[in-house]
């Protein structure tokens, strides 16, 4: 699993740079009221379609032992039920949109049915996709998704940049190429290799068949009718799993939803832009972590009953992902919001960086932390837990889920993006608090030691990050005054927080000197950053060196 998903994170590093400079000239090419329509209502409508129809499949095909008879069979016969679900969800959801739009508006109507083709488009390629998941082919789902970024970003670069090209057509377009891509990859690395398959699965079984007929006839009774039985649950799971992906849906996407109900193009294009830049980390690193997760604690479902041993082992991964991810988020939140102003004015110009997009990407900085935590935490309790259980983490999902609605609706009109930020660490505090009493009673007994310090780095560590977070802000408001809202506000108040003398001295220096001075401030920091973590969090190191031993185990 280790091996796995460094390979994973590694690909998906060169995936995001090269989407990431796409969408970086796009966003440029863009005002943010046209940014807004993708990055957040089309956003939403592939979301909804896609999340809802094949994430209760995916996670429960996770569940069948890829070593056991027919198990490609039996994962693409549950699998391909996503093909109905998605076709009536993208129907339906694009049906019900289209009908509140105005009659005037034909080309948003038209750019609403391209993303519905798009999600069914899409849809087609699921039952491949979660062929591959179940067999851990990494490389392969790397290897697509980077394929199908890179044409759906270069398609939207060239369709914005035409004259006379409606930015939501453009993004349809774009839309469309990402599923067919998709589609086409995993049909062509599948496909040949199953149609040679069958024909000789046909011709071993009519052999054994009549080698053995007699004395294999119960034998064979017996296997089928106990895979019918573990086909049954794995669809009882399925529909268990989708009821949360309903639930997660709305936890997840909330936010995005209240912005686009209660704020008009504009917030809307700077919420967006402020998630896909701030979500980088957790696309890059975080969720990849969060699917090997599920997938290493799924292979124990095969024990009833873990032994004390298992769940030691479960223990001590469990407290190793979730101190590397806590550790990485603390490093975004310690620089995120000294350098968010000075980013989006060097990557996307004056026009983002004038808006409320620093702000909100520096509270997004902070709001990785928990996060990270509750992705690991998430994908163990819902490997982990049996049926019963699933149900009582669906009661609990249903009260988060009204809170962060009825938390969300009020964020958004009290604080904008950053409200909604907050809404959003609430709802991940309240979902890392039911997790972590989920994993203490499962381990209270056997591993007592089992505490919540030994989910987050080291004192030293988070020691030298609050002293990064100072002396980063601490040079922002010196260096570049104009940028900081802590500035501004004590300058309304008559406080001046930087001494005159030193104001004056820096006053006519080019921005571009005192910018470099700033971003050497932060390189400093980050490599004291950096040795405090190699040297206080070396357990973290040993820890996954044998987990690597024993991978196979778990």
């Amino acid at each position: 699993m280790i091996e796995g998903f460094v390979h994973l994170v590694a690909s998906q590093v060169i995936t995001r740079l090269l989407t990431f400079s796409l969408n970086l000239a796009t966003a440029r090419s863009l005002t943010p009221e046209a940014y807004g329509v993708a990055a957040v209502q089309f956003h939403l409508i592939n979301t909804t379609i896609l999340f809802i129809s094949r994430e209760g499949f995916r996670r429960a095909c996770l569940r069948i032992d890829q070593a056991s008879p027919r198990a490609t069979q039996r994962v693409l016969r549950i699998a391909a039920l996503t093909l109905p679900c998605g076709a009536l969800l993208a129907a339906g959801v694009t049906a019900v949109l289209q009908q509140t739009v105005g009659a005037q508006d034909d080309t948003y109507r038209r750019a609403l049915g391209m993303q519905g083709l798009a999600a069914f488009v899409e849809i087609l390629s699921e039952p491949l996709y979660i062929l591959a998941a179940c067999r851990l082919l990494f490389g392969l789902r790397v290897g697509v998704e980077t394929a199908a970024m890179s044409a759906k970003g270069l398609i939207t670069l060239v369709l914005v940049r035409r004259p006379g090209m409606p930015p939501a057509i453009a993004f349809s377009w774009a839309q469309l190429a990402y599923a067919g891509v998709t589609l086409a990859a995993y049909s062509a690395y599948f496909l040949p290799h199953l149609l040679r398959r069958q024909p000789r699965q046909a011709a071993a079984a009519q052999r054994s068949d009549g080698q053995h007929a007699a004395s294999s006839q119960q034998q064979s009774a017996a296997a089928a009718a106990k895979q019918a039985g573990s086909d049954r649950e794995v669809l009882r799971l399925s529909g268990t799993f989708t009821l949360q992906a309903v639930e997660k849906l709305v936890l997840a996407e909330g936010s995005k939803m209240a912005v686009a109900s209660f704020q008009e193009g504009r917030e809307q294009g700077v919420y967006g832009l402020v998630q896909g830049l701030g979500s980088i980390v957790v696309r890059t690193l975080f969720q990849p972590l969060e699917e090997a997760a599920f997938v290493a604690f799924s292979k124990q479902r095969g024990q009833a009953a873990p032994g004390p041993a298992q769940l030691q082992r479960e223990a001590r991964l469990l407290a190793v992902l979730v101190r590397c991810v806590t550790t990485a988020a603390l490093v975004a939140a310690a620089f995120g919001p000294a350098y968010a102003h000075l980013a989006l004015l060097l990557l996307y110009s004056s026009r983002w960086a004038d808006s409320e997009a620093p702000v909100a990407l520096g509270a997004y900085s902070l709001y990785l932390l928990p996060l990270a935590a509750n992705g690991i935490l998430e994908a163990f309790v819902h490997s982990v837990a049996d049926e019963r259980q699933l149900h009582a983490i669906n009661g609990a999902m249903v009260g988060f889920t009204a809170a962060h609605a009825t938390l969300s609706i009020a964020a958004v009109k009290a604080g904008g993006a950053c409200g909604l930020i907050a809404a959003d660490a609430v709802n991940m505090l309240l979902r890392i608090a039911y997790c972590l009493v989920f994993s203490h009673r499962r381990f209270a007994a056997t591993v007592p030691g089992f505490r919540l310090g030994q989910l987050l780095p080291s004192r030293p560590t988070v020691t030298a990050l609050a002293a990064a977070a100072a002396i980063t802000c601490a040079a922002r408001v010196a260096l570049l005054p104009a940028s900081s809202m802590a500035v501004q506000l004590a300058a309304e108040r008559g406080i001046q927080l930087v001494p005159a003398e030193v104001a004056a001295q820096l006053s006519g220096q080019p921005f571009f000197m005192l910018a470099a001075a700033h971003i050497a401030v932060g390189a400093a920091c980050l490599a004291a950053v950096t040795a405090a973590i190699a040297l206080h969090e070396r357990s973290i190191v040993s820890e996954v060196r044998q987990l690597r031993k024993g991978a196979k185990s778990l």
